[in-house]
This record gives C-alpha cells, sequence and structure tokens, in this order.
C-alpha cells in the first residue's frame, strides 16, 4: 500500500510537471517542489503508514481471536460440561502420552454408591447438583498435576503419577474421606458411598490402556460390598489381590 501510494504520488508530480517529456526543458524553479507540495507528500505517506499499521494491528487481533476459539474448542473437547473436571477423552490422551514416555502411575475407577437410587428418587437434576458436590471433594482428595475425570454418569477416574501402592491406598482413603459426610443440596441429605478399583502401571499391565479393564474389573469386585471400598486388581491371579474397607 505505501508502495502504491508513492507511485501514485510519483506519477501525479511527474505529470505535473511534465517530466516525461520535458524533462530538459523545464527550469530551476520549475523542478523545486513546493513546501505545500512536500507537506501534501508527508501526509499522503503518514495516511499511508497509519492505514498499513491499522491493518497489522486488525490482522493481528483477528489471529489473537482465532487462536483463543481454537483453544477453547479444544478445551471443551476434554472437558466434562457439568462439573469442569476431564472427561474420559482426556483420560486417553493421557494413557497414551503415558504410556509412550513409559511413565509410572496407577489408574482408579470410581463408582458412586446408591447414586441410581437418589435419581430415581430425587430426578436428575438434583442428582447433576449431587455430581457437581462429589467433583469438587474430589479435587480436594486428588492431588496437583494429576488427571481426575468423569467418565460417565457417576462413575470417576483419576491417574495419580508416580505412586506406589502405598500412596494410592492414601490418596482411596482421602477420596473416601472426602465423600464420607453427607451431601445437602435443594434442602436434602444424601449419603453415598464409593467403590474404587485400581490398577498400576506397568506394575499389574503393561499395557496402558488395558488398565482400564482393570481398574474397572477391580471396581466391581468393591461394588460388592454395601461400604466403601479400595480394591487393586492382581494381574498374576487375574483377580483383585488385596482390598482395604474404610466404611461408608
Amino acid at each position: 500500500m505505501l508502495l502504491t501510494g508513492g507511485m501514485i504520488i510519483a506519477t501525479l508530480l511527474a505529470m505535473n510537471f511534465d517530466l516525461f517529456h520535458s524533462v530538459g526543458d523545464i527550469s530551476e524553479q520549475e523542478a523545486r517542489i513546493t513546501i505545500a507540495e512536500g507537506m501534501a507528500l508527508t501526509v499522503l505517506l503518514g495516511v499511508g503508514v497509519a492505514i498499513f499499521a491499522w491493518r497489522r494491528k486488525s490482522e493481528a487481533a483477528q489471529s489473537d481471536d482465532l487462536k483463543n476459539e481454537v483453544e477453547s474448542l479444544r478445551d471443551a473437547a476434554v472437558r466434562d460440561p457439568l462439573t469442569g473436571l476431564s472427561n474420559r477423552r482426556a483420560v486417553l490422551d493421557a494413557l497414551r502420552r503415558a504410556a509412550k514416555e513409559g511413565r509410572q502411575f496407577a489408574l482408579f475407577i470410581l463408582d458412586l454408591n446408591h447414586f441410581k437410587r437418589l435419581n430415581d428418587e430425587f430426578g436428575h437434576a438434583r442428582g447433576d447438583r449431587v455430581l457437581e458436590v462429589v467433583a469438587k471433594r474430589l479435587r480436594s482428595a486428588a492431588r496437583p498435576g494429576d488427571v481426575l475425570a468423569r467418565l460417565g454418569g457417576d462413575e470417576f477416574g483419576l491417574i495419580a503419577w508416580d505412586v506406589d501402592r502405598d500412596a494410592c491406598e492414601q490418596i482411596g482413603a482421602r477420596i473416601v474421606s472426602a465423600l464420607k459426610p453427607e451431601i445437602r443440596v435443594a434442602g436434602t441429605s444424601h449419603l453415598l458411598g464409593v467403590s474404587i478399583g485400581i490398577a498400576l502401571f506397568p506394575e499389574d499391565n503393561p499395557l496402558a490402556f488395558e488398565l482400564l479393564e482393570d481398574a474397572d474389573a477391580a471396581m466391581y469386585r468393591a461394588k460388592q460390598s454395601e461400604d466403601s471400598m479400595v480394591v487393586f486388581f492382581d494381574t498374576l491371579s487375574s483377580a483383585p489381590r488385596r482390598r482395604q474397607s474404610y466404611g461408608r
């Protein structure tokens, strides 16, 4: 734009002084650019620079808006809209990265006890409000940096990095303790236990994605109890190796 403006100005000046046909005939006075013409040239160049700067700023703002929109869509794709936690896709992505890096971790599958009864008695809207409270309590029990997710319904997942069985038991105990107090929503109180299945990578299974089935199997074994329970999966016996009961 600046180049075009400069060429137009130069052409107009050349035509004004007829430089194309009588360059050799013009006098020194005729060839001299007046102050007014110089000011007009400066103003035109300034306008051109201002337009150029405005266009660049506008393009940069549009680019930032597009990046923010893409980031927002990307975050929404891995975020549970009800609780704000990560979703199943985020857990699968984390498992994929962990398997590639060979990083040690434990996968927790959590399922709320008696939640179906709550939904049937009070409705899904009340159930959703309870799930929001549960999500907040799980955040308080999980460690910073671990992946906490809602997998669907009343099922949650947790990927705890760089832990052994003792650390997993401590995390499980914190989760049970966090969910132990009654949950009050809309003037009613609800007591929910939690069944937790845990599988460790690579100790229980060297295939990270199969840990979902292993932890799920351990969780269903924990479901056999009416109380909150944490169960570890054991690949050697194809059954949970040990369980720990913490009460409802």
